[in-house]
């Protein structure tokens, strides 16, 4: 495989260990197609952009591959591979969109109230 000289023994071995491919072979695919398909920060906004905007830095860029990061240096080389964190590309309500469900908005209000009623309490508490 001529692209194979831009994958480091480092990061076969991340991706072996981090996604549970079982094999190099698999692990230099998932790599490769990461480096070719994968999401850099100019294709992100907001908060996704300035972290990946954060872990780019001294020459290197962070791409983004089915909700995993590769680290790749300005020669093209992948360094590492490591999972995005959970609130990585979910959708954010922005308060635009119309709520299908009212029991379902009605039932995360409910526990949001409760939450700040107990926080209120407990703050009287400690100021007793």
């Amino acid at each position: 495989m001529k692209t194979q000289q831009f994958i480091t023994k480092h990061s076969i071995q991340r991706v072996i260990e981090r996604t549970k491919l079982n094999n190099e072979k698999s692990s230099v695919r998932f790599i490769q197609n990461a480096l070719e398909r994968g999401k850099g920060a100019e294709h992100f906004a907001g908060r996704e952009r300035q972290y990946l905007a954060d872990l780019s830095n001294r020459g290197r860029r962070a791409i983004v591959y089915n909700s995993y990061c590769h680290i790749v240096a300005a020669d093209g080389y992948c360094i590492t591979v490591f999972k995005t964190p959970g609130w990585f590309e979910k959708a954010q309500y922005d308060g635009k969109k119309v709520i299908r469900n009212p029991r379902k908005y009605n039932r995360q209000r409910d526990l949001y109230d409760y939450n700040d009623r107990f926080y209120q309490d407990d703050m009287l508490d400690d100021a007793s």
